[in-house]
């Protein structure tokens, strides 16, 4: 009888153990995906920003050679020099009120719920100043 009654505790045992295990095992799994949509989220969202970054560039390097450097007299492109170091800022709003942005770019922007007044253009001239001589940076204002 004691030996049927220890057997018993012993199987009770065992399944505890199993359930144990068992929710563990499954509290790990739901861990795991959780930490993997986490991942995949930062990693679409450092996508998005990458984007974009290069179809603002685009766009900026339109606006630098086709409506700023192609308004200047040609004796005020030397004075481009003063702007080498510091470079010419533009927020993206002053920007695009004279170039717009196509939709797929303003619908990105809006998604990253991005800043247009906040978000900079910076376009650096290099010498010897004609209309692709530059480099732009470009700082993005956004929340997400």
């Amino acid at each position: 009888m004691k030996k049927n009654r220890k057997r018993k505790q012993e199987e009770i045992n065992n399944k505890i153990i199993i359930g144990i295990v068992a929710i563990a095992v499954v509290v790990l799994i739901i861990v795991l995906c959780i930490f993997l949509l986490k991942n995949q989220k930062k990693e679409e969202n450092i996508q998005k920003t990458s984007e974009l970054e290069e179809k603002i560039t685009t766009l900026a390097s339109n606006f630098y050679e086709t409506k700023y450097h192609s308004g200047l007299a040609e004796e005020k492109i030397p004075q481009l020099s003063t702007f080498q170091e510091i470079g010419i800022k533009f927020s993206l709003s002053d920007m695009v009120s004279i170039l717009p942005m196509s939709e797929d770019v303003k619908e990105l922007f809006e998604s990253k719920k991005c800043n247009y007044d906040n978000s900079k253009v910076i376009i650096y001239p290099k010498d010897p100043y004609q209309a692709k001589d530059y480099e732009i940076k470009i700082e993005l204002s956004c929340s997400e």
